[in-house]
Parts: C-alpha cells; sequence; structure tokens
C-alpha cells in the first residue's frame, strides 16, 4: 500500500466558494432574505454574469424576471406551508421548491417557460385505489423530462438521459436523509446509508504544484455499511477519475486520496478549488449541519438506478408526501398512526429548511454554514 503524499492543507468545500454567516435571527429568514435578494434586478444581473457566466443582455433581462417571479411565489408557498398542519403542508412545501427549481432550470436554460419541461414535474406517483400506502415498498417514477430532469441538469451542469419510466425507492430516498438518519433506523431497524467522512481536506504540494483530495472513513462505519474498500472505491470512481487507498497511522481508519493529482497552472485563472469540481461530483458527498461547521458524509446509493444528489433527493421525497396530500388523504391519516410518522414528521419539521438552504447554495454557487446565537 502507498503512504500519503505530503502537503499543505488548503481546506476543503462543495464549492468554489464558502460563506460563514453569524445570525441572531431566524435561520430560515435569513436563508430567504437571501434568496429573495436575487429579486433585485442589479443584484440578481451581477449573480448572472459572474457566477453563472451569463453575458447577453437580452438573455440575462429575461432570467432576471423569471428569478424575481418564481422566487417571490416561492415565497409565498413557502409561509403558507409554515403555518399550516402536516396533513397540508408538505403540498405547499413541494410547490415552493417547483418554483425555485423552475427559477435555477430558467438560469440554465434562458426562457424555460417556452420549453414543454417547464409544464410537467418529470415525476409521478399514483395512489392505490385498494391499498394504503406502505413506505417499505412505496415507489416513485421518473417519467418524461420535465422541471425534475432540468433542476438535476442544473446542478451536474450536463443533460441527463434517464429512462422512462425509472422506479425510485421511497425507503431508499429516506434511508441517505442525514435529519432523519436516527428515524430511519427507528422506524426499519436497519442501518442509514450515509458514511461520515473524516478529515477531508483539499491538499497542494506547493513544489510540484499539484492539488488533491484526502478523506479518512472510520473501518467500523465501512463495515456496518457491508462496503468492503474495492467496492467503496468502486462508487467514487469512473473512467476519467480514481481514488486509491493509502497507509494510515491511525488503526480505526482508512484513508484514501485522489490518485492523479491536479495541476496547478501558472496562467490560470481558476479558483483552485474549482480545479477539482469533477472529483467532487464523483465523490456527490451529501452534507449535514453541526457545531461550528458542516458535516460532509458518503451516500450508498447502491440499490438506486441513478445517483443524486442530496438537494434532489429530499425534492423528491417532498413531491411524494405533497402528492398523498393531494390524491391520497387516506392514506396519509392512517400514516399518522403508524410506526412511519415519526419518520415522516422528522422529515417534514427539518428538512424543508435545509433543502432550502441547498437551494441557495445553488444560486449563489457557494456552500454557506449559518451560526444562530
Amino acid at each position: 500500500m502507498k503512504s500519503k503524499r505530503e502537503g499543505f492543507e488548503i481546506g476543503f468545500n462543495l464549492y468554489d466558494e464558502i460563506s460563514n454567516e453569524i445570525t441572531v435571527g431566524d435561520r430560515e429568514q435569513t436563508t430567504w432574505s437571501s434568496i429573495k435578494h436575487l429579486c433585485s434586478s442589479e443584484v440578481a444581473n451581477n449573480i448572472l454574469r459572474l457566477i453563472h457566466g451569463k453575458k447577453k443582455s437580452r438573455e440575462i433581462d429575461s432570467i432576471v424576471r423569471s428569478l424575481k417571479t418564481h422566487i417571490s411565489q416561492s415565497y409565498e408557498f413557502y409561509e403558507i406551508a409554515k403555518s399550516a398542519k402536516a396533513i397540508t403542508s408538505p403540498l405547499f412545501y413541494y410547490y415552493s421548491f417547483l418554483n425555485l427549481a423552475k427559477a435555477l432550470s430558467n438560469i440554465r436554460y434562458p426562457k424555460f417557460y417556452q420549453n414543454n419541461e417547464y409544464y410537467r414535474h418529470g415525476i409521478s406517483w399514483s395512489p392505490s385505489r385498494v391499498y394504503l400506502v406502505n413506505v417499505n415498498t412505496e415507489e416513485i417514477s421518473i417519467t418524461s423530462r420535465g422541471v425534475w430532469h432540468t433542476l438535476l441538469e442544473f446542478q451536474q451542469d450536463k443533460q441527463v438521459q434517464i429512462r422512462n419510466p425509472t422506479k425510485l425507492k421511497v425507503r431508499d430516498l429516506f434511508s441517505v436523509i442525514p435529519e432523519v438518519a436516527i428515524e430511519y433506523e427507528r422506524t426499519f431497524h436497519a442501518q442509514n446509508k450515509l458514511i461520515q467522512i473524516k478529515n477531508i481536506d483539499v491538499l497542494h504540494d506547493v513544489n510540484l504544484q499539484n492539488v488533491w483530495i484526502c478523506f479518512s472513513i472510520g473501518k467500523e462505519n465501512l463495515k456496518n455499511s457491508n462496503l468492503t474498500r474495492p467496492k467503496f472505491l468502486n462508487l467514487i470512481s469512473n473512467s476519467s477519475i480514481s481514488f486509491q487507498n493509502v497507509k494510515s497511522e491511525d488503526n480505526d481508519d482508512w484513508i484514501f486520496e485522489q490518485s492523479n493529482p491536479k495541476t496547478i497552472h501558472n496562467n490560470s485563472q481558476k479558483n483552485i478549488y474549482s480545479l477539482l469540481n469533477v472529483e467532487k461530483k464523483a465523490l456527490n458527498l451529501f452534507s449535514h449541519p453541526e457545531a461550528n461547521r458542516n458535516v460532509y458524509l458518503f451516500s450508498v446509493q447502491k440499490n438506486f438506478p441513478i445517483r443524486l444528489t442530496q438537494l434532489q433527493c429530499r425534492y423528491s421525497i417532498l413531491f411524494w408526501l405533497g402528492s398523498l396530500v393531494r390524491y391520497d388523504p387516506y392514506s396519509l391519516d392512517e400514516l399518522q398512526d403508524s410506526k412511519y410518522w415519526i419518520l415522516i414528521d422528522g422529515f417534514i419539521n427539518q428538512s424543508p429548511a435545509l433543502l432550502l438552504e441547498l437551494f441557495e447554495w445553488e444560486f449563489y454557487k457557494t456552500e454557506t454554514y449559518i451560526k444562530t446565537i
């Protein structure tokens, strides 16, 4: 086994930029203030040019109008959802985030409202006319191209080809949501599908002028997830990106590092972190706020037909819950007296605020940590 490369630790974040904010107010309202700031034509114009690389004035003007329309409507739906009870709030939350998804999609596809995708959810669920829902076996379907697809494309910065229909199990989606990890285990008496990433960093070799990602994982955590080192490496590597297991002085941890460092060219105008964007997308890390920092987790998606981002997983669950409100209130009423309610209620009470922050990260392409004092 190779020894770990030596380099200066320069920190790790999911986006090219990172922001630490302190607030004495409401965390959700702080996030909303940031998102609603984009309703200002001047602010939105600057963000579109500097962050999203937009140059054509007419195109920018169209996107600015779309941002203002969809963000304003999204906020109204969100406020209604916060004051509603659990038997109705998921529907309002979903329509809030549907509007934010359309706003993001319009950045990638200007005049998005002229596309067929604008008028389709891109995801569906059909209630049974005979049986009540069973969270353990329930599935939702990715269908014809819609907002679900364009939202994922915005995050991945590429077009996605997904077979219609592609089934997603609701239980699998819940298994990778950090804020309800304990509720998932209590509900299904099974291990959640998240592995905490430890000591993740970007290392810089000043002499060779290259950078790479390095992190460690507890041996016991990998074992509990039924993953061997080769299987784990296979999950985070592809034809163009690979990681390797290197020697560790800690008997409790495995250390992994990027096999081929990225070179920093003298004439490069890129942020150093942006050199590793492809590698970060390959890792597909999830995050969860803890004391003074965001904790990173690897989501084991072996049972998923396609790899999903943390934003897409939460968004998909909200779609399903909103569909229950709309099409199957009898099942929703039954769920409140079932063992599944601790999981669903935990999601409804915690996940919208965290999903909102993920949308803010996408608008500004900046990872933000908000500390409330």
